[in-house]
């Protein structure tokens, strides 16, 4: 598509603030009306061409390649925004009783993406120990190498030893499900002697 004319940018800065005025910029509603969409100081709108399909599930409703008004911001971009409700945290604790690693979480045919992940370590748990998360849905076993590790730095005498990461920029993504574990070494997953970890984990699917 063209990018827009300084003839259609000017005509657009009118329409915002004219909406009465005739050249309107939005979308056809099924009775073939043009329903008018000026955007406002947020999201300053601008009316481009494209396609769309008769099998789309929301109206209105049009013939296949029936050309359609979408709309853009004024660099070309197509905002969308989140539902409320829509990908909301999910938690797992393993308080109350230390593990060598947790339970398998399932992605249910869908993606799971690692929001924030942590582990403390029981009291006494010696120093040299590794946080590992693993792209499975079954129970991990020892030389499984993770996809994300992170150091457990050591506290000093006194102190639990712990770590926990936050992931930004849309999470750690994992398609076969999530596994969090200790390990005593970098490369691998090699347990220790005892179950020594208390894990949390925040993701969220899709």
């Amino acid at each position: 598509m063209d990018f827009e004319t300084d003839p259609q940018r000017e005509a657009r800065r009118i329409r915002l603030d004219n909406p009465s005025g005739a050249d309107v910029g939005g979308y056809v509603d099924e009775a073939g009306a043009e329903r008018q969409n000026t955007g406002n100081a947020d999201a300053p709108y601008a009316s481009v061409l494209g396609r769309v399909s008769a099998s789309g599930t929301s109206a209105p409703t049009v013939a296949d390649d029936e050309t359609q008004e979408i709309l853009t911001d004024e660099f070309g971009r197509i905002w969308a925004r989140s539902v409320p409700g829509e990908r909301e945290l999910e938690r797992v604790t393993t308080a109350g009783t230390p593990l060598l690693q947790t339970a398998p979480i399932k992605p249910l045919g869908e993606a799971l993406r690692v929001r924030w992940a942590g582990v403390s370590l029981v009291g006494g748990a010696a120093a040299g120990r590794v946080l590992m998360i693993f792209d499975t849905s079954s129970t991990v076993t020892a030389n499984t190498v993770p996809i994300w590790r992170g150091v457990i730095l050591d506290a000093g005498a006194g102190y639990f030893n712990s770590i926990d990461i936050e992931f930004e920029v849309g999470g750690l993504e994992v398609t076969d499900g999530i596994v969090l574990a200790v390990s005593t070494t970098l490369d691998v997953l090699t347990f220790p002697g005892a179950a020594e970890g208390f894990f949390q984990l925040f993701y969220t699917r899709g």
